[in-house]
């Protein structure tokens, strides 16, 4: 049996990809230059699987899901240089399974069923508080980003699966 990569998200300048590969038996994460001169580093091995999801915009974290059995997809961050611990960034009995960090790096977007059914909310980042619900009508696993200036969000939209971009006015608050 082969080795399984999944979820594979390129770092904000383009030279590393984060992705991850159950080669250690959990989907565990890992680094590598996009260049292919290095082989890859460990970001986060052993216990539940590991997904990475956004990275900040100066590279040095990583926002990533993991599923755990009490509070199911869960969000956390580590720094990408391999040095220093995970840090818990949502974990609530709801999934939150895609994130998107803004491009100044004071917000995250991200999704959770928190309502009854997927929607697309943003907080402060990299400690959550200040929580808005962006979406009205649902969102859909898929895209889900920030444009470049930080000032829409992009997502699929619920039922009609279309892409919705809402405007964003971040104040200190």
């Amino acid at each position: 049996v082969g080795e399984m990569l999944t979820d594979m998200v390129f770092s904000p300048d383009g030279t590393r990809i984060a992705f991850s590969s159950d080669r250690g038996g959990t989907r565990d994460i890992f680094v590598k230059p996009t260049s292919g001169a290095e082989t890859e580093k460990a970001i986060l091995t052993g216990g539940l699987f590991k997904d990475p999801c956004a990275w900040s915009p100066d590279g040095a974290l990583l926002v990533y899901r993991t599923n755990d059995p009490k509070t199911q997809y869960d969000l956390w961050h580590v720094p990408t240089s391999g040095e220093g611990k995970p840090t818990r960034y949502l974990a609530t009995p709801y999934n939150e399974p895609a994130a998107a960090i803004s491009p100044d790096g004071r917000w995250i977007a991200y999704l959770s069923d928190e309502s009854g059914r997927l929607e697309v909310y943003a907080q402060s980042f990299p400690e959550p508080g200040n929580k808005n619900r962006i979406s009205t009508a649902g969102a859909a696993e898929g895209l889900l980003t920030w444009t470049r200036g930080g000032n829409e969000i992009l997502y699929v939209g619920g039922a009609a699966r279309s892409v919705m971009a809402v405007p964003i006015r971040a104040s200190a608050s």
